[in-house]
């Protein structure tokens, strides 16, 4: 089952910290798709995660920004693949109030994918 997760930028954090640390050490072999609302929450997440210190080395997190989406395949046709969606075993969505309104619009796609997922799961 597809879990999701919703952080905001702790910019208090030297460097700064995008996602909930404790996220990363429960899902430690999972796959995770991360979906940003800015370009640097992208960058500081893909090099953490490159870094040989990176404490998961069978964890595999793919980080995006939303204006990504069609490229990275998560988009088709306009709307969220609910296939592509749930093939991650975790989805952290970071900023979601800063998301642009042009595409919020797929924030709630995602959000009714996992929820109506969750639900025939759990039927």
């Amino acid at each position: 089952m597809t879990r999701l997760f919703y952080c905001n930028t702790n910019y208090n954090a030297k460097p700064p910290v995008d996602i909930n640390p404790l996220i990363l050490q429960r899902y430690r072999s999972a796959h995770i798709l991360v979906l940003c609302a800015r370009d640097g929450m992208v960058k500081r997440i893909a090099k953490m995660t490159s870094e040989d210190s990176y404490p998961y080395p069978h964890q595999h997190v793919l980080a995006y920004g939303w204006w990504e989406a069609e490229e990275m395949g998560l988009v088709v046709n306009g709307q969220i693949d609910s296939k592509e969606l749930l093939s991650y075993e975790v989805i952290v969505i970071i900023g979601k109030d800063r998301v642009p309104p042009k595409l919020s619009y797929l924030v709630d796609q995602v959000e009714q994918i996992i929820r109506c997922s969750s639900f025939h799961q759990t039927k």
